[in-house]
């Protein structure tokens, strides 16, 4: 059987492109905004971040697009890494995304979901046994819709996405025509000024928006079941990616115009308890009830970021298992809905002991050094693939792919850096992740390079 046979190719350019938007526009918009006006006390700072965090995105996009067209194959980063490098970093990039990456990504999400569930029915402390099994039922009930099949999933993905999205502008649009009367209450000192913010405090309020960005790469894995994946994933991501962008700009635009930098970096109910930013927000442009407005839309968005992951992150398993490079038993599609179901299976069971066993912070925390590691080879993957390419396909896209592999890398060591110099716990996450990809090479060495299985087929 030829790659990628046997396959139904069910998604078109507009299915790709909601697992794309999807993915990036979470809850990171609404509870991250605050970290940034922190780091950056000076709003004209704070939305500059954003933007550029838009560009250091899109030419994340425009690699990814680049990578797709080249290497149009189900696994996406995995696949990418194995046809540029060879099997042994594509192996530890399945193995940290199984383990940690998509994992821990979705633990993050139904652990928000359950958080603002839990403000809306009443529960106060989401981190307890109650808030883990909303979260938990989330994973599982989302794991059954994809287990059907892939276009029951991303029929669930466009719903929730282009539903996200709509609010997300009424909200944006909402800020800039309310007369911003909170701004005179919540900015009481003036913002300090544009000279007093340093390099290193600009990249560390960077490090919040980059993570909120994250999420361009998810169509990719999803390319074997694309029709034209060539051109369809190529224009998914960049489309996503620039209207994820455009929102995440305006947004923080008219959070500020509204809260003002105070407001912003230190939000708190009516009743003087903590909240975040976007629930703040909600009330200020909208009134009493766009608290709880925005609390459903930041829900919303964790279920279908969540949903987006188990859609595409199953494929990157699949892919490894497939090519011979892990267990052969996960290289097999369901018969009937042609889709990884143990993977998925799999997938949701590591997820769930993320849900039980961390924190929201201890998640973040273990995620950003290794996503970002991986982008900067990806990177470096585009400009060796592109390399290898003939006429003007040879020189186009590389340029780009080695200034997002350099842009990757730096953020990786301005992680490393700043949390070696200021933040213990950051770091101790940091190594238990590297520690992940040890154990990795160490089963690669036993699974592939020992016993050297077979490519399976589907």
């Amino acid at each position: 059987m030829s790659e990628g046979q046997g396959e139904r190719r069910l998604l078109g350019t507009f299915d790709a492109t909601m697992v794309v938007a999807g993915a990036i526009v979470g809850v990171g918009i609404f509870a991250l905004p605050e970290q940034v006006a922190q780091r950056l006390p000076d709003a004209r700072w704070a939305v500059f971040a954003w933007v550029v965090g838009g560009v250091i995105a899109t030419l994340g996009a425009l690699t990814f697009a680049r990578l797709a067209s080249l290497v149009p194959k189900a696994g996406g980063t995995y696949a990418f890494l194995r046809e540029a490098f060879g099997p042994f970093p594509s192996f530890l990039y399945g193995w940290a995304s199984m383990l940690t990456i998509n994992a821990g990504a979705m633990a993050f999400m139904a652990n928000m979901f359950a958080m603002n569930v839990g403000f809306l029915v009443g529960i106060e402390d989401s981190s307890d046994w109650q808030g883990r099994l909303i979260a938990a039922g989330a994973i599982v009930l989302l794991s059954i819709i994809n287990a059907i099949g892939v276009k029951q999933g991303s029929v669930t993905q466009n719903v929730m996405t282009v539903a996200k999205l709509l609010a997300i502008v009424a909200l944006l649009i909402a800020g800039f025509v309310v007369t911003p009367e909170a701004a005179s209450a919540n900015a009481t000192a003036k913002p300090e000024p544009i000279e007093s913010i340093t390099f290193q405090a600009f990249c560390f309020g960077l490090l919040p928006v980059l993570f909120s960005y994250g999420g361009w790469q998810n169509a990719c894995n999803l390319a074997e079941q694309v029709r034209d994946p060539r051109r369809s994933v190529a224009r998914a991501v960049i489309i996503g990616t620039t209207l994820a962008a455009l929102v995440y700009v305006g947004y923080n635009w008219a959070l500020f115009r509204q809260l003002g930098v105070e407001g912003v970096a230190d939000p708190k109910t009516p009743l003087g308890r903590d909240t975040i930013s976007g629930v703040m927000f909600g009330g200020a442009a909208l009134g009493a009830i766009g608290g709880k407005v925005v609390t459903v839309v930041i829900a919303v968005s964790a279920f279908g970021v969540l949903n987006g992951f188990i859609l595409g992150t199953p494929w990157i398993v699949y892919a490894m298992s497939r090519d011979g490079a892990f267990l052969p038993a996960l290289a097999k599609l369901h018969e009937r809905a042609r889709i990884p179901l143990r993977v998925i299976v799999l997938q949701a069971v590591f997820a769930l002991v993320y849900v039980f066993s961390a924190t929201l912070v201890q998640i973040v925390d273990g995620l950003v050094v290794i996503d970002w590691l991986f982008f900067g080879l990806a990177g470096c993957a585009c400009w060796k693939l592109s390399r290898r390419a003939t006429g003007d396909e040879r020189s186009r896209g590389a340029k780009i792919a080695v200034l997002f592999a350099a842009l990757s890398l730096f953020v990786v060591a301005t992680v490393v850096w700043a949390s070696l110099a200021s933040d213990k716990h950051q770091a101790k996450m940091a190594l238990v992740q590297l520690g992940v990809l040890g154990v990795g090479a160490v089963v690669y060495a036993v699974v592939y390079a020992v016993s050297r299985p077979k490519r399976i087929t589907p």
